[in-house]
C-alpha cells in the first residue's frame, strides 16, 4: 500500500463514486460523503460546495458545472479546492487512477481556492479567475 507524505480531507459529492472514497481511506486519507453528511439526494452543486467549506474538506467531482459555470468562482476562492476529475467514464477504477496522480502532486497550497482538473494524461491547478 502506497501513503502519501499529505494528509487532506475529502467531500464526495454524491455522484463520486464511494468505492474510490475507500480507496482513499485506503490511503491515509479522511473522506466524508456528501450524502451520508446532508442526508437528502439531489442537492445543488452549491449546497454540496457550502458544505466542503464548512467540512474544512475538498470536493471530489465529476460534475463540470464547477469549470463552466462563473457563479461558482467566489465560493471556489473560499474553499479548500475542488478535485474535478475529468475522464469518459465515472467507473471508481478511473477514478483511482487518476487520484494516485494527483496524490502524488497535491499540496494544501496547491488545491487552496483552486480547482484541479485531472485526468489520466494531465493534472491542471486553475485559478476561478481563469475559468
Amino acid at each position: 500500500m502506497t501513503t502519501y507524505p499529505h494528509k487532506f480531507k475529502f467531500y464526495l459529492d454524491e455522484n463520486f463514486p464511494v468505492p474510490a472514497g475507500k480507496f482513499l481511506k485506503s490511503r491515509g486519507q479522511t473522506v466524508v460523503e456528501g450524502l451520508k453528511i446532508l442526508k437528502k439526494p439531489g442537492l445543488t452543486d452549491q449546497k454540496h460546495l457550502e458544505t466542503c467549506i464548512k467540512e474544512e474538506a475538498i470536493l471530489l467531482a465529476f460534475d463540470r458545472d464547477f469549470i463552466i459555470d462563473s457563479k461558482y468562482q467566489e465560493m471556489i476562492r473560499k474553499s479548500y479546492g475542488v478535485i474535478l476529475i475529468e475522464a469518459t467514464d465515472t467507473k471508481p477504477k478511473t477514478a483511482q487512477r487518476i487520484l494516485v496522480k494527483v496524490l502524488k502532486k497535491l499540496t494544501k497550497n496547491s488545491i487552496k481556492g483552486k480547482i484541479c482538473c485531472a485526468s489520466i494524461d494531465k493534472i491542471k491547478f486553475i485559478e476561478p479567475k481563469d475559468i
